[in-house]
């Protein structure tokens, strides 16, 4: 290859990847809000009864205060007015947003929400850098309930796909492998600051999971459940009519777990995720018509969240009953 070809192969491949282009590594640019209104939700999180977020495509983050009932949109843009801000840190916010691309919304596509209390979350996700089989995680962080987010900067994790905390330190995500992280599980305990990746027995891209008190009940690429723990690593054992693709799973104990995923599926897992069948309890009309990406649950009811992004979905764990509640048009 002559000494022109090689300036022109590695600037043809600056042109195709994503443009990030600025120095917090988030790409912020300005496209039409429509984007958002039926943007895909891909994950759903609740506090308590009332409380509770959404994340998904373009950026989206939306909130809720009262059980579901209405959802309002929170910004990942920068506020320097925040109530309670004396003037002197008012001032500091302005200075650093210096930059007008820093004005701009992240249009991100958020894979993951957590909450530990009514103040302290973490949103991640990441992008992919084609034709060279990377990515790349972004983690955003507020400590006022999501009125402010800021990236935790320093990075070098490949794209989260799937994020608890235990409190304000200790937590765990699972996501795409890389060299340096090669299991796709990543431990931190400092509040996402740093990460150190998991010891599974398997190199595996991880799409979502959940932690069980002796280790994990994970998803990888291939749609396959597996029960992993440090000294063990099964695939699950899925019963019944094949089902579309599963896109999420929780446990809601060390032994009881749902799972769901496209064209309204919904399986469910009595063993602690060892094989998962579906039932009856949730063959319910209309769920069909979407694509779910995320559940999660409160003391009395599921909420599943997917495509299109125009509803988040309730469904009472004593009666079935399906509540259906809109996002707000942007």
């Amino acid at each position: 290859m002559s000494f022109k070809q090689f300036i022109l192969f590695f600037s043809l491949i600056g042109a195709l990847l994503p443009r990030i282009g600025n120095a917090d590594g988030l790409e912020r640019f300005d496209s039409p809000a429509s984007w958002q209104q039926d943007a895909e939700l891909t994950d759903v999180f609740f506090l308590n009864e009332k409380l509770g977020w959404a994340v998904g495509a373009q950026g989206v983050i939306l909130r809720t205060v009262d059980g579901g009932k209405h959802w309002a949109t929170i910004s990942t843009v920068p506020r320097t007015d925040v109530e309670g801000t004396d003037l002197k840190q008012k001032l500091r916010n302005m200075q650093s947003l210096a930059d007008v691309d820093q004005l701009k919304p992240v249009r991100c596509r958020f894979e993951t929400v957590h909450f530990v209390d009514a103040n302290s979350g973490w949103i991640a996700g990441g992008y992919e850098y084609p034709y060279i089989d990377r990515s790349r995680a972004i983690v955003m962080k507020t400590d006022d309930g999501g009125m402010t987010w800021r990236q935790i900067k320093g990075l070098v994790l490949p794209r989260i796909r799937k994020l608890q905390f235990k409190n304000q330190f200790d937590g765990w995500a699972v996501g795409d492998k890389s060299n340096l992280y090669q299991t796709g599980i990543y431990v931190t305990s400092d509040g996402g600051n740093t990460w150190s990746s998991q010891s599974s027995g398997r190199l595996q891209n991880w799409l979502t999971g959940d932690a069980t008190s002796d280790g994990f009940v994970l998803l990888d690429e291939q749609n396959r459940m597996s029960k992993v723990t440090e000294a063990l690593s099964k695939f699950s054992i899925v019963m019944g009519e094949p089902t579309g693709r599963i896109r999420d799973l929780s446990m809601l104990d060390d032994q009881r777990g749902l799972a769901v995923g496209d064209s309204g599926a919904i399986l469910k897992t009595d063993n602690g995720g060892l094989s998962w069948g579906q039932s009856p309890q949730f063959n319910l009309p209309l769920l069909n018509q979407f694509d779910f990406q995320s559940l999660t649950h409160t003391a009395d009811k599921f909420w599943v969240v997917g495509h299109p992004g125009s509803r988040v979905i309730s469904i009472d764990k004593r009666s079935g009953q399906v509540a259906y509640h809109p996002t707000p048009a942007m």
